[in-house]
Formats: C-alpha cells, sequence, structure tokens
C-alpha cells in the first residue's frame, strides 16, 4: 500500500487515529473533508507533534473552518483523545 512520505514519519498508528477522529467529527455535524484530513497529517508530520497543545492547535487549524465549530471540536477533541473507543461504546449503548 502507498503510503505519502510524509504519513511515514507520524509514530504508530497516528494517522489511522486522526482519520478516526475525522469520522467522529463528521458524525457529530462538522463538514470535514478529505482533504482537511491530508491538511492535518501533514502538518503534523511536520511539526505539530510537540506537545499536546501543538497537536490540538495544529488539527483544529487544519480541520475547523467555521467559528461555530470550535466548541464542537473542543469537545469532541477531549473524549476522542481520552479513549478513541469511548464514541463507539457509547453508540452500542444506544443500540437495541
Amino acid at each position: 500500500m502507498f503510503r505519502p512520505p510524509a504519513l511515514e514519519a507520524l509514530p504508530g498508528h497516528l494517522a489511522e487515529n486522526v482519520l478516526h477522529f475525522a469520522r467522529v467529527l463528521r458524525t457529530a455535524g462538522m463538514p470535514v473533508g478529505t482533504d482537511r484530513v491530508q491538511l492535518a497529517l501533514q502538518a503534523l508530520a511536520a511539526g505539530g507533534l510537540g506537545s499536546r497543545t501543538d497537536f490540538r492547535a495544529t488539527l483544529s487549524a487544519c480541520l475547523v473552518d467555521r467559528a461555530e465549530h470550535r466548541a464542537l471540536f473542543a469537545q469532541a477533541f477531549e473524549l476522542f483523545w481520552r479513549d478513541p473507543d469511548l464514541t463507539g461504546r457509547m453508540m452500542a449503548m444506544l443500540l437495541p
């Protein structure tokens, strides 16, 4: 499978986790296109991993394009990066 060189610089499963986070944002109602996800991955590879604050700021700058989505992003970020499967477990609890 071909992966762009910038993505090879990301540690572990970070790229996959960012993709999953983008799906969570979409499910929550934020319009996050694949172009923005690619931009976020490239920005993270270029230096957005220095600290949690840098990581959050990089993702926010790349994925949020409307002021009204900042609060949603902030809440999703705190929940997702604390426990990536929390959303899945919450959805499973809602199913009959």
